[in-house]
């Protein structure tokens, strides 16, 4: 994981980082609804994820969102995070 290649986030969808996201980590992802695949597409990335671990990157990515991961049967499922959250 350490040896992944760079992603640039600047003024990609969070749809397009989740996919390069999911290759480097070995696992596909999944939208747990439809609504969580719209927001997900809804989202400009800005900033930079350089020098983190895809692992560190989606940790990073997501905290700025209102998007949560949960692990499935080796998937990473993309949930809204509810508001009892």
């Amino acid at each position: 994981m350490e040896a992944a290649p760079e992603f640039e986030i600047e003024g990609r969808r969070l749809t397009e980082f989740l996919e390069w996201a999911g290759r480097e980590l070995g696992r596909p992802i999944v939208y747990a609804t439809p609504e969580a695949e719209l927001a997900a597409a809804e989202v400009v990335l800005s900033g930079s994820i350089t020098g983190l671990t895809p692992e560190e990157a989606l940790a990073a990515v997501l905290a700025t969102t209102r998007l949560r991961r949960a692990e499935r049967d080796g998937a990473l499922v993309i949930e809204v995070e509810s508001a009892a959250n």
